[in-house]
């Protein structure tokens, strides 16, 4: 069973229950699930934030490679490990931006 199928059935068996407690249980579980696969599906790098919150980016420049990139404003493109991700006049517009973004993982808290 993958996330999605456990997501609906949680909801399933909230909507189920005979008691409120129970129903609110299984309908905060289904939505932590709901928000975590939220967070671990790639976005399109035109909803990555621009403030210079480190991302991680593929595809473009990157190719299938996954890296840690931040939006640089003053330059108008993607920067990873000191390099950046602009097209070059040979290159189509957009070649070497990145194509999906993640957020970084939070790290561990003790």
């Amino acid at each position: 069973m993958d996330y999605s199928e456990l997501v609906a059935r949680l909801d399933e068996l909230g909507k189920a229950g005979k008691a409120a407690g129970i129903v609110t249980i299984w309908g905060q579980a289904a939505a932590a699930i709901r928000d975590l696969l939220a967070e671990r599906e790639w976005q399109p790098i035109e909803s990555a934030p621009r403030d210079g919150t480190r991302i991680l980016a593929t595809g473009g420049g990157l190719g299938d490679k996954v890296d840690v990139c931040e939006y640089l404003p003053r330059v108008g493109a993607w920067e990873t490990w000191g390099y950046v991700l602009d097209d070059r006049d040979d290159e189509p517009e957009g070649y070497s931006r990145p194509t999906h973004w993640l957020p970084l993982p939070k790290g561990p808290t003790s």
